[in-house]
């Protein structure tokens, strides 16, 4: 009985810390991180301020573990998608694709990540853990580097050019500036392996 009470407490605390991140994921992506307190993040969960206390620090915290979760998924999705036993190119189309529909999905996903990305809050990798996002593929492109399949230049500007066009894809499909097919995610997917093919 006493194992039952414990383990309803903790599977209640982890629904609660999950809501935190998902209602922070939602205030942040409307309202900026500097727009967004944790009284509004607060009142999106339905819990007290004091509530996200028990779970977070402060407001950074909660931002720096929720771009951890965030990444974390797109990590996975990435390692189950990745197949080293189909052409490098393929590969690179499959997981182009599994992370745009993740972010078609829940569009405010990739407006977090270019929020963070460009922010104060990337002080040092040490501190935020800031090269976690896309940990996996960047050992993909290391190795299709120097099997001469894509162009020998830093992992960072292989990322801007095959990555960064999915989160403004998403954000203009968003705000209605274009529309977003199974051709044209082809047609897309093509024009980012151009940008990093040999």
């Amino acid at each position: 009985m006493e194992n039952e009470i414990i383990s309803s407490r903790k599977a209640k605390m982890a629904e609660k810390h999950s809501a935190i991140l998902q209602a922070a994921l939602e205030q942040i992506t409307m309202y900026g991180f500097h727009g967004t307190s944790i009284k509004m993040i607060a009142a999106s969960a339905q819990v007290s301020a004091g509530s996200i206390y028990n779970h977070f620090e402060n407001k950074e915290e909660v931002i720096k573990e929720l771009y951890l979760h965030i990444g974390a998924e797109i990590n996975a999705l990435i390692k189950s998608t990745h197949n080293s036993n189909i052409s490098f190119k393929e590969d690179f189309f499959n997981i182009w694709k599994a992370i745009l529909h993740l972010y078609i999905n829940d569009p405010n996903k990739p407006e977090f990540i270019t929020q963070f990305t460009y922010s104060p809050y990337i002080i040092s990798q040490a501190d935020t853990q800031s090269d976690v996002l896309l940990e996996p593929i960047l050992e993909i492109f290391t190795k299709a580097k120097a099997e001469g399949i894509i162009k020998n230049i830093p992992n960072s500007a292989l990322v801007a050019l095959s990555h960064s066009p999915i989160t403004s894809l998403v954000k203009m499909a968003n705000y209605g500036k274009l529309t977003i097919s199974d051709t044209e995610i082809e047609t897309y997917a093509q024009a980012c392996w151009d940008a990093i093919k040999l």
